[in-house]
């Protein structure tokens, strides 16, 4: 087969790809999969009927060594490979009065021994253990993933023994408190966003299953999902609206997403009830719904998970509201409140938040781009949610557009939000990504939502460099990046050789 430039698998793709579709005459060497292939993971993507194009699984694609990916992805590696596993714990056996090792001590940060939002950070390493396991097949991190989760079970166990809580299958790392109050509307600090710390736990569950193996996850992440149900289900719905609406205490980052992935797991109907009870339809749901935009002053990150959680219960019910709402949503941040590094969330001029503090983690006016640069903005968990967001669009409707914001922002924010030092103490990922002149990035950040984003942005590099049609006869070729996909389905291989957008030497 000759061969191919990239701009010739543009001009291939015509209108149906974004980078490149390649047909049924593509041909290649054999290949052997894996003999520990995440089965588990390629069948929940592949199940989906309403995707017209599908991705594959991480191990299914590998990265070119000595890339500016691959490097950023090894050093993030080397911190999970020295992190103990006893701190992801600490704050679970605390809560559930289960002895903790000694010499044992929090994750820190935000997920301190006291703090509102402890055990949300824990929830982000689980995700990178199980990242990290699918990618490399390391027995290191599948060991890392085994121990949490049979821990965390005992956790919850000992916590439906005691008797104090509304139901079994309650697992957090501090007391049902926060969930209490938030439903007599609480206010952020009192509580701080306890849903939001829930998604992360059971989102980590959830991923230790598909991309882990790990049954026992399957089975505490269900009994999570038992008990969000019975929470929010007999709440009134003008209950659910007004705690959702509730500035920073109602944040509740993907529950959505977690609730609709149960329900596809597991075809319990009561699982997609509950992801409904995360509408807020007097709010911005409706609001997308009609194609309303109401972003300006909105918190960026409260909102932008909740849309990949409508579109997965699209994905569950076929009911066309949640795919408007979540297209509509899109159209607004892109490319009207957008920086040119893909970034969004600034601070809006001179204004405070509804907290009162100068907030630079809000949507700014439509089209007011200039006008919202300062010293800090663009906050990065903010784009690792849109990512998401683009993504699973794209999956619906393979429109260009999608990609195109992927790319630049895969490029431009996520790779820069990593330090280029090796460490395995600190996360070395930043919080924001500012483009004021002169601005200068801070990096660290234990224990933030951007810290905890940020362990998991670098594991994944390879998740959307391919995607396939759903009848398995077309291949997209999405972002220029070294690595090479192994199809074992059509048994043949496909690399990209390059350095890009590494530092070019000068000859």
């Amino acid at each position: 087969m000759a061969s191919i430039d990239r701009r010739g698998l543009f001009r291939a793709a015509g209108a149906v790809g974004v980078g490149a579709v390649i047909g049924p005459a593509l041909t290649g060497t054999s290949y052997a999969a894996p003999t520990e292939q995440s089965l588990t993971q390629a069948d929940f993507l592949d199940q989906n009927p309403s995707w017209r194009v599908k991705p594959f699984a991480l191990d299914q694609v590998t990265l070119q060594d000595g890339t500016v990916f691959a490097q950023k992805r090894d050093r993030v590696l080397a911190f999970a490979v020295a992190y103990p596993a006893d701190r992801v714990l600490h704050n679970f056996r605390v809560t559930a009065g289960l002895p903790t090792p000694a010499g044992s001590s929090p994750p820190g940060g935000w997920d301190d021994a006291t703090g509102n939002l402890r055990g949300h950070y824990s929830g982000h390493l689980i995700t990178l253990f199980a990242q990290a396991y699918a990618s490399t097949r390391q027995a290191v991190f599948r060991d890392k993933v085994d121990y949490i989760v049979a821990e965390l079970g005992k956790c919850q166990d000992a916590l439906a023994a005691s008797g104090l809580y509304s139901h079994p299958g309650f697992l957090a790392a501090y007391p049902e408190t926060q969930f209490v109050r938030l439903e007599s509307f609480a206010t952020y600090p009192t509580i701080w966003a306890p849903y939001y710390t829930c998604h992360k736990i059971m989102r980590g569950l959830l991923d230790a299953y598909l991309l882990a193996g790990n049954e026992q996850a399957r089975d505490i992440v269900t009994k999570m999902g038992d008990w969000v149900h019975s929470r929010l289900s007999v709440l009134p719905r003008e209950t659910l609206n007004r705690m959702w609406s509730i500035y920073i205490a109602g944040e509740y980052g993907g529950m959505n997403e977690v609730m609709a992935d149960l329900h596809a797991i597991t075809g319990e109907e009561r699982y997609l009830a509950a992801a409904k009870c995360f509408d807020n339809r007097q709010s911005l749901f409706g609001a997308c719904v009609e194609d309303r935009d109401v972003l300006t002053r909105l918190h960026a990150n409260t909102h932008v998970p909740q849309f990949l959680g409508y579109l997965r219960v699209f994905d569950q019910s076929d009911e066309p509201e949640y795919y408007e709402a979540a297209e509509n949503f899109w159209r607004m941040v892109v490319p009207h409140r957008m920086y040119a590094h893909g970034g969004t969330s600034g601070t809006w001029p001179a204004t405070p938040d509804l907290a009162g503090n100068t907030n630079a983690e809000l949507f700014q006016p439509r089209g007011n781009i200039a006008n919202s640069i300062a010293g800090n903005g663009a906050e990065t968990c903010t784009s690792y949610n849109l990512l998401k967001v683009a993504r699973n669009l794209f999956f619906h409707d393979p429109d260009p557009t999608y990609m195109d914001y992927y790319e630049r922002t895969l490029l431009n924010h996520i790779l820069g939000s990593r330090r280029d030092v090796d460490s395995t103490t600190n996360p070395s990922v930043t919080y924001f990504l500012p483009l004021t002149p002169g601005s200068v990035r801070g990096f660290g950040n234990t224990g933030t939502c951007c810290g905890g984003s940020g362990l998991e942005n670098h594991t994944k590099y390879q998740e959307s460099i391919y995607f396939r049609s759903a009848e398995n006869d077309a291949l997209y070729v999405n972002l220029y990046v070294g690595s090479t996909l192994h199809w074992a389905a059509r048994g043949f291989t496909v690399t990209q050789v390059t350095d890009f957008p590494g530092r070019r030497k000068a000859r």
